[in-house]
Order: C-alpha cells, then sequence, then structure tokens
C-alpha cells in the first residue's frame, strides 16, 4: 500500500472496497461506472443496516474541486504575470470531471478565456466525461451567484487511456 491507501490504513479504517482491474475500464466503451455500482451497492447493504452513508467520491464533490481549481487559475495567472506571461492552455488529467470544469471557471474569472483548458481522460470516454464537466461547472457558478456563460468549448482527449490510472504502457 502506498499514498492514500496507506494512509488509510494507518488511520485504520474500516473497511476497504476494491473494483476488479478488469472491470475498472470497462466504461471507456461506454459502460456503466463499475465504481458507482459498487457504491451503490454499498450504500444500500448500509441503509438496510440502519446506517446513514455519506460518499465522498473520487476527485471529491464536483463543486468543492471545481471552486478549487478556479483558485488554481488565480494563483498560476498571479505568479505568471509578475513574470510578465500569460497562460495559453492548462492541460490537465481529467478523471472526476471537477479539476477540468473548475479550470475552465477559472479562466473565464481569471483570463477571460484567454487560456484554453484540455483534458486528458484517464478512464472514460469524452462522452461520459464532458456532460460530468459541464455539470461541476454550473455547480460551481451557481454556488458563487454567477452568471458565468462560458463560451469555451469543452475538450477531452480520451486516446491515452491505458492499463489504469498510474500504470505505465510500452507505447
Amino acid at each position: 500500500a502506498t499514498g492514500n491507501l496507506l494512509l488509510d490504513k494507518i488511520l485504520g479504517a474500516a473497511e476497504i472496497q476494491y473494483v476488479a482491474k478488469p472491470d475498472a475500464y470497462e466504461n471507456v466503451k461506454g459502460g456503466s461506472d463499475p465504481v458507482d455500482r459498487k457504491v451503490q451497492e454499498i450504500k444500500e447493504r448500509l441503509i438496510s443496516q440502519g446506517e446513514k452513508p455519506y460518499y465522498i467520491p473520487n476527485g471529491c464533490s464536483p463543486i468543492h474541486g471545481a471552486l478549487g481549481y478556479a483558485n488554481c487559475v488565480r494563483e498560476t495567472v498571479d505568479q505568471l504575470h509578475k513574470l510578465n506571461l500569460a497562460p495559453d492552455y492548462f492541460v490537465t488529467a481529467c478523471g472526476s470531471a471537477s479539476t477540468q470544469g473548475g479550470l475552465i471557471l477559472g479562466s473565464k474569472l481569471y483570463c477571460g478565456e484567454m487560456a484554453q483548458v484540455i483534458g486528458i481522460s484517464v478512464s472514460r470516454s469524452r462522452y461520459q466525461l464532458i456532460p460530468k464537466i459541464e455539470e461541476a461547472l454550473r455547480e460551481a457558478t451557481a454556488f458563487l451567484g454567477l452568471r458565468c456563460n462560458t463560451t469555451q468549448k469543452v475538450v477531452v482527449y480520451d486516446a491515452y487511456i491505458g492499463e489504469g490510472y498510474g500504470l505505465p504502457t510500452r507505447a
């Protein structure tokens, strides 16, 4: 165990559920998300036992992730301006969609949409990610009380998905 899983074990996580590796990327082809299926199964079991489960999705919730990454753009733009530079692009891994949604919001708020945001999918097809990104963006702007309609097209490349997240391939 490394990273977050190691911390979970050290801190005494009561239960850790795994999703089988062969199924983990089946959703690239447009199937349902195996993690979502597993979460629903666990929630139903816990509710039937009288528990009140609260699910924190991978990558955080769309609104929290989006707000955090909008602020990331502000910090980055401030640092670049001190060097008389401005960003043309923000390129990010895209899995939970909230990072890219937040970067698009940040580009709108702090760059006048002059910086294009490009996502590189780590697990899903762009057809599954684009609506999630748009929803994260809508939630964040609504939470902030903004009428912040972006003209930036959501761009996600999904041709580079490998065997699993963080697993290098020969290619």
